[in-house]
């Protein structure tokens, strides 16, 4: 057995309960230690030898100051990202918390054992600009420090603040550019609710609406993960690329709203917000890689569908580019380089993109005929790119150019 899928057998037995894991022995750090430092695992070894009745020592004995740094770093950024979160409500601009510490309370009843970097908040698209005004107010500052507002409001998914070593993205929607899903944030809204744990609250979709997004994250970032969740001996791969906790979010989710019981309206959902690929490989990886059984009557529906993971990767291969790309795209203007690689499926989108699911009809929900709709989305979608690289370019180069320039120029001419 390897180092990593002992590492992960030890999560199931402890973090997921898996009662034939349960006395799994506590891999030798030498093996392992990369893994669990790579993925923030410190703080969850430090519990799970306290549960054994151990004390940490030896090799692990750096795990219980991490515990106890995790701990207060984790609830000083917890209570800053609560505290705007209710500013934003108290001034009527409804905002959703979800992952990171909110994970680390809901899921694991520990906010230590959790790691994040950032808090994510979501806002209505409507109330945007209204919640980034109130943020800057509250104290919090663009990461990305000299490139207007109003260019991520045009071409990404949230703004990147921060606040006394707080990081903060305030999202208006959680998928980038390119992407085909069909999110009904207000359906998300409409159905939030607001809960309470270890004395703090905040607003969280409903059970269903937040396992999706959760599965969301699996695909967002990561193209190879249909194709890793296909494969049980894939731990290796798990650790390598930092997959752990956005596939544990999902389990404990599964675990605890007893999600098997909505198989259907996760189906149902799924196909609307054109999430079925995203959900298939957060249910398939549960399967192959934490051993949960889901519903034959599940699998069977997304399979109807081709929905669910084949030996075909559903993106190519993550790779950075040029350096010099990478760092434009990214660094500078938020960019993530690998969703380029979303453009031509985005340009081409399959039928049921129009019709909304319904196989083999000639025209989409809209009466339009399939065929126009597609040409229009494809016009629509060159215009649209062509707009941002114009906008890129003077926005993050050109204009910076000019701007320097005209700056430079100034004590020429008070000299003169």
């Amino acid at each position: 057995m390897t180092a990593a899928r002992q590492l992960l057998d030890l999560v199931r037995g402890g973090l997921l309960r898996d009662p034939s894991l349960a006395n799994t022995p506590l891999p030798a750090a030498a093996q392992t230690m990369e893994h669990v430092r790579r993925n923030g695992m410190e703080p969850m070894l430090f519990t799970s030898l306290l549960e054994r009745g151990q004390s940490p020592q030896g090799e692990w004995a750096g795990v219980q100051d991490a515990y106890l740094t995790a701990t207060l770093e984790h609830n000083k950024r917890l209570q800053t990202g609560i505290r705007l979160a209710e500013q934003l409500e108290s001034n009527g601009i409804p905002a959703i918390c979800y992952r990171g510490p909110f994970s680390g309370l809901r899921l694991y009843n520990d906010i230590a054992t959790r790691p994040f970097q950032d808090i994510d908040l979501i806002v209505p698209d409507d109330q945007a600009e209204a919640a980034y005004e109130l943020a800057l107010r509250s104290g919090f500052q663009s990461q990305q420090e000299g490139v207007p507002s109003g260019f991520f409001r045009r071409h990404h998914i949230h703004w990147a603040l921060h606040s006394n070593g707080t990081l903060l993205d305030l999202h208006w929607r959680v998928e980038h550019p390119y992407t085909l899903y069909k999110i009904d944030y207000a359906e998300i809204f409409a159905d939030s609710r607001m809960v309470t744990h270890q004395g703090f609250t905040w607003r969280e979709p409903n059970p269903v609406h937040l396992f999706l997004l959760c599965c969301s994250q699996l695909t967002k970032t990561e193209p190879a993960a249909l194709h890793l969740a296909q494969d049980a001996a894939a731990s290796d791969h798990l650790f390598r690329q930092r997959l752990l906790w956005k596939w544990m979010d999902i389990a404990r989710l599964w675990q605890e709203e007893d999600l098997s019981a909505q198989s259907a309206t996760l189906v149902e959902i799924a196909r609307r917000w054109r999430m079925d690929a995203s959900l298939s490989a957060g249910l398939a990886g549960l399967q192959n890689l934490f051993g949960i059984q889901i519903p034959e009557s599940l699998v069977t529906s997304l399979q109807q569908t081709d929905a669910w993971p084949v030996q075909t990767p559903a993106y190519s291969p993550e790779f950075q580019g040029p350096g010099f790309l990478s760092k434009f795209a990214l660094k500078r203007g938020g960019f993530r380089f690998n969703r380029i690689n979303d453009i031509g499926r985005f340009l081409l989108p399959p039928t049921d993109f129009f019709s909304h699911g319904s196989f083999g009809s000639t025209s989409g929900a809209s009466g339009i005929p399939i065929f126009l709709q597609r040409i229009i989305h494809f016009l629509t979608g060159v215009a649209r790119m062509a707009f941002v690289a114009v906008d890129v370019v003077w926005t993050l180069g050109l204009r910076r150019i000019f701007q320097k320039k005209a700056h430079a120029a100034k004590p020429v001419l008070l000299r003169t």
